[in-house]
Order: structure tokens, then C-alpha cells, then sequence
């Protein structure tokens, strides 16, 4: 039903069971869920999911930082707003959430006019550094 071979689902239900993730004693969700983050751990993977959640964040905030930016291009008047220099990003004053394009500036783009994401995506992993790892 699973389209695995029966070899795999063996492999894989005695991997569990070694774990002490399938059999006995492993109906009740608190425990399921202590059980899972101990094995997250043994293997390695606690850790993997919090680049995961870090890569996550950042880019949600490079999408939200590229919207922002599309929208003040696409604006129809005097352009006004933070200045082209978005190596520098500045930090508000208060820690609410604004605008990306004030946080951070202009979208930085290369010398072809395209838009530089390495460089953006930098630029917001320094911003959210104190934050991000502490996201839990």
C-alpha cells in the first residue's frame, strides 16, 4: 500500500523499533512527542530543522523586502523613500514589524540593474542574527 518494497518497510519498522518509536508503550502523544525529539536529536536532526526554520525566515523576509520593492518601483510619482545604500540596514527604533524597504533600504542589485540576492540575503541574516537563533 505503500509502494515500498517489503524489505524497506522491514528495515525501516526495525529502525523504529530500535528506537523505541513503534511497539509497546508508544500510543500516547506526549510521550510520541518526547520520544521524537530525543530521536531528532540522537540522530542529528534537531539541528537540521533549525537551519531549516533560519533558511525559512530569511526568505520570507527577502520575498516580503522584494514585494515592497516592486511595489515602491511600480508607484507613480517622486519616488521618495530610504536611500539606494541598503548595505547598511538600520534598526527601528521600536521592535515592531514595518515595512522591509524601511528596515533595510532600496533592494540591492548589480551593476546590470538585476537584483542582487546574495547580497539582500546578507544583509537580512545580519539584521535578524540576534533574533533568528532565538526563535524557538
Amino acid at each position: 500500500m505503500t509502494g515500498y518494497s517489503l524489505k524497506t518497510v522491514e528495515k525501516t519498522l526495525r529502525r523504529f523499533s530500535s528506537l523505541h518509536l513503534v511497539g509497546p508503550g508508544s500510543r500516547s502523544a506526549d510521550r510520541a512527542k518526547g520520544k521524537l525529539h530525543r530521536v531528532a536529536k540522537e540522530l542529528g536532526l534537531a539541528e537540521v530543522s533549525a537551519g531549516r526554520r533560519e533558511r525559512h525566515i530569511i526568505d520570507r523576509e527577502l520575498f516580503a523586502w522584494w514585494n515592497d520593492e516592486q511595489a515602491w518601483r511600480r508607484r507613480k510619482g517622486k519616488k521618495r523613500g530610504p536611500k539606494r545604500d541598503a548595505g547598511m540596514a538600520t534598526h527601528l527604533a521600536l521592535p515592531i514589524d514595518g515595512p522591509a524597504r524601511t528596515k533595510y533600504g532600496r533592494f540591492p542589485t548589480k551593476s546590470s540593474g538585476r537584483a542582487d540576492y546574495r547580497t539582500a540575503r546578507d544583509i537580512v541574516r545580519g539584521y535578524l542574527a540576534p533574533t533568528v537563533g532565538a526563535v524557538a
